[in-house]
């Protein structure tokens, strides 16, 4: 009986840590309908805008949609957007394996940054 609780209450601890690894991680959402999670390598964005280039840290970021009617849309943790069309042509994301995987920005149609 004893090591039957013990097994449980394992389990539960692994379950989450695995979660929060999870819940730290940046997902992102593919052009086929498919999504990634890890962390999105790189330490800024640079956005061209019609008033200039603007440069967000990657830390500063909530969220980037790739490829609106109205260009790019780049949000911070605060909810404000920049929109023009972001730089990078490709994106490395580390997945919780460790192995890397390099994204064309053809591929990719949304990034949410989680827990820098």
């Amino acid at each position: 009986m004893r090591s039957v609780q013990l097994a449980w209450i394992l389990g539960g601890l692994v379950f989450t840590l695995v979660s929060a690894d999870r819940a730290a991680a940046d997902t992102v959402f593919l052009t086929n309908g498919s999504f990634l999670t890890g962390n999105v390598e790189g330490a800024e964005l640079t956005v061209l805008t019609d008033g200039g280039p603007v440069k967000l840290g990657v830390s500063d970021l909530g969220e980037v949609i790739l490829g609106t009617l109205g260009g790019d849309v780049v949000r911070d943790r605060a909810g404000r957007a920049t929109t023009g069309r972001v730089e990078q042509s490709t994106y490395a994301v580390r997945l919780p394996s460790g192995q890397t995987v390099m994204l064309a920005r053809a591929q990719v149609s949304q990034i949410r940054f989680r827990g820098r």
